[in-house]
């Protein structure tokens, strides 16, 4: 779930997110050695590939900036197994399927524009990834 009005996000096993989630907010709800760490300076990112949102599996990283959240990505899992399997047609599909996810969750037609952030559904052809982009208003913290 995804609350237009304060941009918390409710995934399926129990984590919430708000434009105020901190680093530890999340390892107090969900098994952070279960996910992947990136550190680089002030900046450090969570990733989990095994994620529910409104029953919809989900690939999730979090990227926070000196411990505050700061943008998610999302997308919906492919069903390709590996790069040897990756294909633009497949990368396409994940694209309809977070367009799809987003206007069932948000209830309207993009642009997602809202008082605490945007949320975004994009391809990039340079990295061949299809996500979903949320980010947070930094000004209101």
């Amino acid at each position: 779930m995804i609350d237009t009005q304060s941009g918390r996000i409710c995934f399926d096993n129990g984590l919430t997110v708000t434009p105020s989630t901190m680093v530890d907010d999340v390892g107090a709800c969900i098994d952070t050695a279960k996910g992947e760490t990136l550190e680089n300076g002030k900046w450090q990112t969570l990733s989990f590939r095994n994620m529910s949102l409104d029953g919809h599996p989900v690939s999730l990283s979090m990227s926070f900036e000196s411990d505050r959240i700061r943008f998610i990505h999302l997308s919906c899992r492919s069903n390709a197994t590996s790069w040897a399997d990756y294909s633009p047609e497949k990368e396409a599909e994940v694209k309809t399927a977070n367009d799809k996810l987003l206007k069932k969750l948000l209830h309207k037609k993009p642009p997602y524009r809202f008082s605490w952030g945007i949320v975004e559904s994009s391809f990039d052809g340079k990295t061949g990834d299809a996500g979903i982009f949320i980010r947070y208003d930094v000004s209101l913290r």
